[in-house]
């Protein structure tokens, strides 16, 4: 069981009132909604330090969006995501891969997504 991982996440996104909004918008102030997004991944060891596995996420307004103080109704997202990815670490820099398929989305776009992300370690 060694060459097995699992790893997950839960965020709160918290969003402030923006007194500033774009001059073209016509508003006074606009703030998002607050959501929940999940992440989790299961991936094998395949090979040394290549990693392999299933990846998710899942995103969930609580609260709606509002535009100078008035919530903006049947408004609030939700999507949720699976698909494979991949991590190589080369030490100090770790290479990630994910593609994910989007499923079951509300008042926002749904498709098929690639993630390719590049982490560099400093001071190890």
């Amino acid at each position: 069981m060694k060459r097995i991982e699992t790893s997950w996440r839960v965020h709160y996104l918290w969003n402030s009132k923006n007194d500033d909004p774009p001059f073209a918008s016509g508003a006074r102030s606009t703030q998002a909604g607050h959501a929940i997004h999940f992440n989790a991944t299961a991936g094998y060891n395949v090979y040394k330090h290549l990693w392999i596995g299933a990846n998710g996420y899942y995103l969930k307004q609580v609260t709606a969006p509002a535009v100078n103080g008035v919530p903006l109704m049947a408004s609030p997202e939700q999507v949720g995501a699976i698909g494979p990815g991949a991590v190589l670490n080369l030490g100090r820099v770790l290479l990630y891969a994910n593609a994910y398929h989007e499923v079951g989305a509300e008042n926002r776009s749904e498709g098929d997504k690639l993630v390719l992300r590049v982490q560099w370690i400093v001071g190890k």
